[in-house]
């Protein structure tokens, strides 16, 4: 009995925290697959609402070609993508686009660095209002391409599965190009 005992609690130890690469994971629960689905879309959603007005900015603000075609671009795609997503939450009464639920904390500090990040750049100007544009654009589609990426992932419709991965391909490319703009933008003062 206590070598049966030990040979039971080598084999545990033997694979406790170790997968193979062969074995699968166990799938999640599909509720929660629903739940993380329409938590990325929403959070996609709401970004992209915001994206697709960034041009806006440019109104009051004179920056250089290569960024007013730049932030056209994002403001373009991100408003294409949220009509998209607007038209598959018509389509289909389970994908919800309001499901935000951040905790308290992240949604204070997400509104903290949202105000810290208007007025840095209604304060700045030239060179370095374009610098502080374009790390705002960097984060903001790293995050975009992540969230498509992971709705996706969650997504069991596959024209909505593929329409996300293909979105988050697009925001990837534009933060590609967020990035090389950023590193020919001078430094500024």
């Amino acid at each position: 009995m206590k070598l049966l005992f030990y040979l039971v609690l080598a084999v545990g130890t033997a694979t406790c925290g170790c997968r193979s690469a062969s074995t699968k994971p166990t799938l999640p629960h599909p509720q929660i697959v629903v739940v993380t689905r329409n938590n990325s879309y929403s959070l996609l959603y709401q970004l992209l609402n915001e994206e697709k007005d960034v041009g806006k900015l440019l109104i009051i603000k004179r920056d250089s070609r290569e960024l007013n075609r730049l932030v056209k671009e994002i403001s373009t795609a991100s408003g294409k993508a949220a009509d998209q997503l607007k038209q598959f939450s018509e389509q289909d009464g389970s994908l919800a686009l309001d499901v935000i639920d951040l905790p308290p904390g992240e949604e204070a500090t997400r509104n903290a660095i949202a105000s810290t990040k208007k007025r840095e750049l209604l304060g700045s100007s030239g060179d370095v209002f374009e610098r502080a544009l374009l790390l705002t654009q960097i984060q903001a589609l790293n995050y975009a391409a992540h969230l498509a990426s992971v709705a996706a992932e969650n997504d069991t419709n596959s024209v909505r599965s593929t329409w996300a991965n293909s979105l988050s391909q697009e925001m990837s490319g534009l933060y590609s190009q967020s990035i090389e703009l950023l590193s020919r933008t001078p430094h500024g003062r």
